[in-house]
């Protein structure tokens, strides 16, 4: 379970941090199928510079509860010309052998 909550983190954190100005509509298309269903609905921010992801990895992992861990994800991304390291944490939930971020 904790190397699929990982993998499922940075599969997550890649699409959330890949950003395409007037491509609104098709990340949150992309983002909905690792958000838990409380999350389906929320705002996302409109994107005013590209950013691509050139590598990413888990970074670490905190146990939460039996079924639902903090996973830090290190990413290295492109957003114009510059090449800058971020870092997110995802609240992974496994339940009923489905995993979804959610608002932890």
């Amino acid at each position: 379970v904790a190397q699929a909550q990982e993998a499922f983190a940075a599969s997550f954190a890649a699409e959330w941090l890949t950003l395409s100005p007037g491509a609104e509509q098709a990340r949150r298309d992309r983002l909905s199928a690792y958000l838990s269903p409380e999350l389906q609905d929320g705002e996302l921010a409109g994107v005013a510079r590209a950013q691509r992801v050139l590598a990413i990895t888990p970074a670490g992992r905190t146990e939460l509860s039996e079924d639902e861990a903090l996973v830090s994800v290190a990413a290295i991304v492109r957003s114009g010309p510059r090449v800058v390291r971020r870092y997110l944490s995802v609240p992974v939930l496994h339940r009923d052998g489905a995993l979804a971020v959610t608002g932890a």
